[in-house]
């Protein structure tokens, strides 16, 4: 969810007797005329409860494969989840990462996380290693730092993705594409 408009405020608890000039507000009540003992920072600061969506993506044996990421939020006006265009500052790296329940002719090794690109605000781009010729199957790569950004939910586990190698997209009929230029 989102908390929309938030109000922030600070109270200074100092032995030498510091206080904060023109306090405005207390725990209990966001506007007061006296015994206040916080100041409003802002009145109009946004905050979301954002996750990390992870996409599925699929792709041939002998080919890095690319995995979308994106930081979401839900808006409940729209009861929909959001790219955060505003979040210029989460650091995605290697070591957030696991990849797990290895299937088919893949197995533990035979691919990694080679990067992770930030493609814009909120966007990125893990890129796994091609695990080669005969290693088809598929890999869980899920989000296991980053607490905050972790969906819980069982049932729609939004933090977590998986890459199947060997295949393109949902047709198993397709077992290698490559586009070559025209003549």
């Amino acid at each position: 969810s989102s908390y929309e408009p938030f109000r922030l405020g600070i109270k200074v608890d100092d032995p030498d007797n510091i206080f904060i000039i023109n306090p405005d507000m207390t725990l209990t009540q966001p506007n007061c005329s006296s015994s206040c003992d916080y100041a409003t920072i802002t009145n109009n600061l946004r905050a979301l409860y954002g996750i990390l969506n992870i996409k599925n993506a699929y792709g041939p044996v002998n080919y890095d494969l690319d995995m979308p990421a994106y930081i979401v939020y839900f808006d409940p006006i729209s009861n929909q989840w959001k790219i955060n265009n505003n979040d210029s500052c989460t650091d995605l790296t290697n070591n957030l990462f696991t990849l797990s329940n290895y299937s088919g002719n893949l197995n533990t090794g035979e691919t990694q996380i080679l990067s992770i690109q930030k493609k814009g605000n909120a966007t990125y781009e893990i890129k796994l290693k091609a695990p080669g010729n005969n290693n088809d199957g598929s890999v869980k790569l899920r989000l296991t730092g980053l607490s905050f950004l972790q969906n819980a939910d069982i049932k729609y586990p939004l933090s977590e993705g998986v890459a199947t190698f060997g295949i393109y997209g949902n047709h198993n009929k397709r077992l290698y594409w490559k586009e070559v230029p025209a003549r």
